[in-house]
């Protein structure tokens, strides 16, 4: 390739690149469509077109460009080895994930590539809970590759989360308690304090607000809901829906959080039926695909039994309209309390 021709697929790239991070993923496909009309053989061009080719939804044609990136430049380039780990399964991800690993070993240790290393062996550790989880040595494993997790960047909450995961798999609940705990105060703190600035919903960018992915926010929530840490579940779900309100996902683990804490306290059915019925709305207006959830909503909002005043018409008995709206929850649960502190008062004083 001449002189100028490798320095337009440089541009090119670069400009494809560009495109990718303003979420202009029509204009990074034209560019480098025509960066692989000049070397389609680039290693670059390669990877970022399956990037693309994952967003469009299509896998098979992705894992087809890592595979050719790989084969072109086999030692460079850690990235695309994760990539194509993680749309692997079984003893295959896990070998392409080590190779990997082998090549970021390589590289200066930088607080980008610590964290990176850090989460491939998060990966393999969940590799073990799940596909290799029969394996002889599957415990052993894990262990070890939450514990290189740790070592590679002792300040990622996704290990300390992996962790928790395989406690609670373990059944040592206190373990995953402890574990969870350390887990959220490395970054639930700090994520409340930036959108405690008043930032409307949508207006903010989750890549700075937040150093944990979306989908690890998720599962965080859900791993609190089995350990039943009730107030750290509400905790991240009200964040992510200050940061996100389109999200039916967020909506939805709320709703079941307090659905969950009405089997023992009656007083939150009516946020619970609330969130749920928001989730549900959401989904109208930003229909989400996963089926399993929208049931599980359902399933929810028919365990929690009519509304108050739908309940209230059927027995015959007239309800104020103020006693189901969720804003006068807490202030009628204060009112009980000075209620009873005035009976209390009269009993003493007479």
């Amino acid at each position: 390739m001449q002189k100028q021709e490798l320095q337009n697929t440089e541009n090119l790239i670069e400009n494809a690149s560009e495109a990718i991070n303003r979420y202009d993923y029509f204009e990074a496909q034209g560019l480098l469509q025509e960066a692989l009309a000049l070397d389609n053989d680039h290693p670059k061009a390669l990877e970022l077109s399956s990037f693309l080719l994952l967003e469009a939804g299509e896998v098979e044609k992705a894992i087809e460009f890592l595979n050719k990136a790989i084969r072109v430049q086999p030692e460079e380039g850690y990235e695309k080895y994760f990539t194509l780990a993680q749309l692997s399964s079984g003893q295959e991800s896990l070998d392409i994930y080590q190779k990997g690993i082998t090549l970021l070993s390589r590289l200066r240790p930088s607080a980008e590539n610590k964290r990176a290393l850090s989460n491939a062996y998060i990966s393999i550790a969940e590799l073990y809970t799940t596909d290799l989880c029969d394996d002889e040595s599957a415990e052993v494993e894990c262990t070890k590759a939450i514990q290189l997790a740790q070592e590679a960047d002792s300040d990622n909450p996704e290990a300390l989360q992996m962790k928790a995961r395989y406690n609670l798999i373990k059944e040592q609940f206190d373990e995953a308690r402890a574990a969870m705990s350390e887990s959220l105060a490395l970054w639930l703190p700090a994520y409340e304090d930036v959108l405690s600035n008043n930032q409307e919903a949508g207006s903010v960018d989750p890549v700075e607000i937040c150093s944990v992915p979306y989908e690890s926010r998720i599962a965080s929530v859900k791993l609190c809901l089995e350990l039943e840490d009730f107030d750290s579940a509400t905790r991240i779900c009200d964040g992510m829906i200050e940061e996100d309100d389109t999200v039916v996902d967020t909506w939805y683990l709320l709703g079941w959080t307090y659905q969950l804490r009405s089997t023992e306290e009656d007083e939150y059915q009516g946020n619970a039926r609330f969130y749920l019925k928001k989730a549900k709305e959401v989904h109208g207006l930003n229909p989400t695909t996963d089926t399993a959830m929208i049931e599980h909503i359902e399933e929810l909002l028919s365990e929690l039994g009519p509304e108050p005043e739908e309940a209230a018409e059927e027995e015959g008995v007239a309800l104020r309209p103020e006693d189901d709206n969720p804003e006068n929850w807490e202030s009628s649960s204060n009112e009980d309390e000075d209620n009873a502190m005035d009976s209390t008062a009269s009993k003493t004083n007479s």
